[in-house]
């Protein structure tokens, strides 16, 4: 995952569309054949109808324009860049869904970025999820609203968290995520502390997914689940994270990437 919070820096940004929220989209080819391309996508301001179509239309320009034809969408890892305000709920549970079909996509919020409102939802879509920046969260409302009786809006908000939770529970991310910012009027947004963007799964990966990659990269290493474990385990103990960066220089990056490595495949 931090793999591609510092490939941002050297992919160009091309606008599409004049939807509300700027969607834009870079495709680097694989470094390696067989390999895996990046396309990286952006989604910046504020979260509108349109903008489902709009990122739509951006997938199939980048694969047409770039010969991408042949492509399965298995074969592309997807970057979803995040920089919104949010927006539209339905459109945000929508383009969170879109996301997830992607299967190998991963949401990031970079340091100078935010994700706020019912842009957490289309970071929740991804399988894996990143944030440096800032997140915050309220209770979801309608700027045109007119229901007047308090019955009235628990009735709505009612209806709205079975579709909310559903969604949370679909994305395996807690329920408590929505329950919580019913309790967070629209004017006194919370910005969450990692703990809490890592209590509410906005800054991990689906353990679902990630405990299914571990077993595939075991089965790579030919080794147990178990062994793999001990081995990660070993790693953290042998050579600490201590704030990995890939602005590190290159020769104590190159001796973190090989002592990592060479404890992951047994030889040390």
């Amino acid at each position: 995952m931090k793999t591609f919070r510092y490939a941002l820096c050297c992919l160009a940004l091309l606008v599409l569309g004049t939807a509300r929220a700027a969607i834009g989209y870079d495709y680097k080819a694989p470094t390696q054949h067989p390999g895996k391309g990046l396309l990286s996508i952006w989604l910046t301001g504020q979260v509108g109808p349109a903008d489902l179509d709009s990122l739509l239309k951006a997938d199939g320009v980048i694969r047409n324009n770039l010969a991408l034809n042949d492509y399965a969408r298995d074969d592309l890892l997807v970057l979803i860049n995040l920089d919104s305000i949010g927006g539209n709920v339905s459109t945000a549970l929508a383009i969170g869904r879109y996301i997830r079909a992607l299967k190998s996509a991963s949401t990031t919020v970079a340091k100078d970025a935010k994700c706020f409102s019912s842009c957490v939802f289309i970071l929740a879509g991804a399988t894996n999820r990143a944030v440096d920046g800032k997140i915050g969260i309220h209770r979801p409302y309608e700027p045109n609203d007119a229901t007047l009786t308090p019955v009235k809006q628990k009735e709505k908000y009612d209806k709205l968290g079975v579709e909310l939770t559903s969604y949370l529970k679909e994305m395996n991310v807690p329920v408590r995520l929505y329950e919580d910012m019913l309790f967070i009027s629209p004017e006194r947004m919370k910005i969450l502390t990692s703990d809490e963007q890592e209590k509410y799964g906005l800054n991990v990966s689906d353990p679902y997914f990630e405990e299914a990659q571990k077993v595939m990269q075991a089965q790579g290493l030919g080794i147990s689940r178990l062994q793999l474990a001990q081995r990660e385990a070993r790693q953290n103990v042998q050579c600490p994270d201590k704030g990995y960066d890939m602005s590190w220089p290159k020769p104590v990056l190159l001796a973190f990437l090989t002592c990592r490595d060479e404890v992951l495949h047994g030889l040390r």
